[in-house]
């Protein structure tokens, strides 16, 4: 027995040393790195990282890599030495670095992203000292100065991106609303003196409020993001792209089991050979009882919405109060990335979010078969789902001993995280090979921006990170993006800039790899399906994030307040404190202070930004159903005389509500070259007339109006026999 206990603690000692080597090198080599970028930004300059004939240049390879090399020998000979030259580089590397690409770059959106890392790295390395209070000014300064200035010009490789504002209308809004907010909380707090320790103003609001807050923003997410998905259909503004496919594919789902459509490639497809998403058939049992494009786009509020059972009952298993748990519940509710994820109809990510909260929830509660069977459920969304499945893993995998991440034992745990990780690269890797052999292909062309070496393909982006650091950091940085980024920080109240633990940091994948590094346009909007997943993370971050500080202040505050010697001595309590005992008290009021006003940002923020895009997004709407939308019940009623069982070619907004029709195109995209029987029926919009290329080429195959079927606004038009 001794001999065995021995063993397993020279294993265990073991263990935690190759750990320690292997942390030791691995940020050796980041701040070699980070200082050979600041270098090559000194010697080479700005521009250099941004050469049009490709991402990566001979003078990249030649220069980083021998500069990493020798730096990170250096670095590790130096804390060999114990040198005090290495202490706190980490931070000072990045200094170095960030400062650098601030006094280089042309954009005050980049200044802006350096400056959030470097209050992110600040806390995380627990570096937040006065003495570097210097450097966030310079930020600020460069900040400011790069904004007022002129043209703030682009670097040429990224002009083409849309030129959103830096931040937006709706979170400079919300900012502004929150800060008398919390301004009259703490004036009230200061104020009311009425007892000798006044409690924080939150845990002065009594539960049923908090309670009736939750109610009130449930409602809101069901009825206004229904109202909304409802609008789309019934004004006509839903398109093929992606309801129509959607819509289609159900039907085909309903009569055969095969997740077939004609209408995404112009042909009769599998879906499956676009995307793999098995999950898509847990919807077919409620399309079979209610058949109808309503079905799924009503299914995705319920869906979104179901993310609050996973949310109240991880804040259960973190140990926060109730009172916080309902406002984490309903901050979820009102989160700008979950919200709009569905405003452009129906997508298989919608169900990311809910799956994601819930396999997070099981590790953290130690459920084997829960984690098992949301770990399958997360990667049958997508074939990309592995992402999200591997930035939790990897979590876990590095954090078996965080008692808030799991519950599991750490040999458990580390077993799991790496089946979870091989289970889902293996998925990932099987549907690449079945996509490029039986399908479509993969969609890798939306990381062509970073691909420096294309016959490595996807896996060019790391080499790409490594040599050309600036191209990274201004490509999600770039002024397009800055927007978006402020608008997810925000709604959380920047609090997962605030965690202080390393394997936390892979929650941030996603959000960096989905949303930031493509260029494609679609990537970065809030109002977009590529929320889901990364947001769902963020948000599992900024809640993890919040508990920790809870439960460090918590337990500074069950300290005795001056000492034990007034346990001993009541009648020291009477005596004034000095300075020196109650600067912790003050400094811990302070901090949760600061801890409570970001939740607040994050619950202000989440509200305005939500209702303001949410008005900007009905305007249009609204205006649709007032000017330019026909009769939906006698439009539906001329679309349902054309024969189910016919070939048509329809405009885009129509193909939704045709979706029943098994030949059923796409106006736009419908190749008349190929060699296929002509089409029975054409469905076009009146209004919509010079948008239609082929038009003549309809006419000249025969096709003449049938006017019974057609109105003011559609044109329903058969083909002569």
């Amino acid at each position: 027995m001794g001999m065995d206990s021995t063993f397993e603690q020279h294993k265990k000692k073991r263990y935690e040393q190759n750990g320690y080597y292997i942390s030791q090198f691995v940020s050796a080599l980041i701040q070699a790195l980070l200082l050979s970028q600041a270098l090559f930004l000194v010697i080479a300059g700005h521009d250099a990282n941004f050469d049009e004939s490709g991402k990566i240049s001979t003078f990249h390879c030649a220069f980083i890599i021998p500069a990493v090399l020798f730096l990170t020998a250096f670095i590790l000979f130096a804390r060999y030495k114990k040198l005090r030259v290495v202490n706190r580089l980490t931070f000072h590397a990045w200094l170095i670095y960030a400062t650098t690409l601030a006094a280089m770059t042309p954009q005050a959106s980049v200044v802006l992203g350096v400056f959030l890392i470097t209050v992110a790295v600040a806390f995380y390395t627990r570096r937040g000292e006065i003495g570097y209070l210097p450097f966030y000014v310079y930020f600020i300064v460069m900040f400011t100065a790069l904004i007022l200035r002129d043209g703030n010009e682009l670097p040429f490789y990224l002009q083409s991106l849309p030129n959103f504002p830096i931040v937006f209308d709706e979170t400079i809004i919300s900012l502004m609303i929150h800060l008398p907010i919390m301004s009259i909380a703490l004036a009230w707090r200061e104020l009311d003196r009425s007892v000798k320790r006044p409690a924080p103003l939150g845990e002065r609001i009594p539960l049923h409020v908090y309670r009736i807050l939750l109610v009130v923003f449930l409602l809101f997410h069901v009825i206004a993001q229904g109202w909304h998905l409802a609008l789309r259909i019934r004004v006509f503004a839903s398109s093929t792209y992606d309801m129509g496919i959607f819509t289609q594919m159900y039907h085909y789902m309903s009569r055969t089991g095969l997740p077939l459509t004609t209408l995404e490639r112009d042909m009769l497809l599998s879906h499956f050979k676009v995307h793999l998403s098995p999950i898509l058939y847990a919807l077919l049992p409620l399309f079979k009882l209610f058949p109808s494009s309503w079905t799924i786009q009503m299914a995705q509020v319920f869906l979104t919405a179901s993310g609050i059972i996973p949310v109240y009952l991880m804040t259960k298993q973190y140990g926060l109060g109730k009172k916080a748990r309902l406002v984490w519940a309903s901050l979820y509710l009102l989160l700008p990335g979950i919200f709009f994820g569905s405003f452009y109809d129906f997508h298989e990510n919608v169900f990311l979010a809910p799956i994601l909260l819930f396999l997070v929830y099981f590790i953290a509660k130690g459920s084997l078969a829960g984690t098992a069977v949301f770990t399958l459920l997360a990667l049958m969304v997508k074939e990309d789902a592995f992402l999200y499945v591997a930035a939790v893993a990897l979590s876990l995998l590095f954090g078996s001993k965080d008692r808030k991440m799991t519950t599991f034992a750490r040999k458990k745990a580390t077993a799991l995280a790496i089946g979870m990780f091989v289970v889902g690269a293996i998925w990932f890797t099987t549907a690449l090979i079945y996509l490029a052999n039986h399908g479509m292909g993969a969609m890798t062309s939306r990381l062509n921006n970073l691909i420096g070496i294309p016959k490595l393909g996807l896996l060019s982006v790391i080499p790409t990170v490594f040599l050309n650091l600036t191209l990274f950091m201004e490509t999600i940085f770039v002024k397009s993006k800055m927007g978006y980024i402020m608008i997810a920080m925000t709604s959380l109240g920047f609090i997962p800039l605030l965690n202080r633990k390393f394997h936390r940091l892979f929650l941030w994948i996603p959000f960096i790899a989905i949303n930031l590094m493509s260029n494609y346009e679609y990537q970065y909007c809030v109002d977009f399906q590529y929320n889901y997943g990364s947001h769902a993370l963020l948000f599992v971050l900024a809640l993890l994030t919040y508990a920790d500080y809870v439960k460090e202040l918590q337990g500074k505050r069950q300290m005795p307040r001056h000492g034990t010697a007034c346990i001993r001595n009541p009648s020291l309590t009477k005596q004034r404190t000095p300075l020196l005992n109650s600067y912790p008290r003050i400094h811990t009021s302070l901090k949760r202070t600061a801890v409570s006003s970001l939740l607040l940002l994050a619950l202000v923020a989440s509200s305005v930004q939500t209702t303001l895009i949410l008005k900007k997004q009905m305007k249009p709407l609204n205006r649709i159903a007032r000017q330019y939308a026909p009769s939906y019940t006698e439009t539906l009623a001329l679309l349902d005389r054309i024969p189910r069982d016919s070939i048509v070619v329809a405009d885009g907004l129509l193909t939704v509500h045709l979706a029943d029709i098994e030949q059923l195109y796409d106006a736009i995209y419908y190749d008349w070259e190929k060699d296929r029987p002509l089409p029975d029926y054409i469905v076009l919009r009146r209004g919509a007339m010079y948008y239609y290329e082929h038009y003549d080429t309809m006419l000249l195959s025969g096709f003449r109006e049938v006017e019974d079927m057609s109105s003011a606004w559609l044109l329903v038009m058969k083909r002569d026999h």
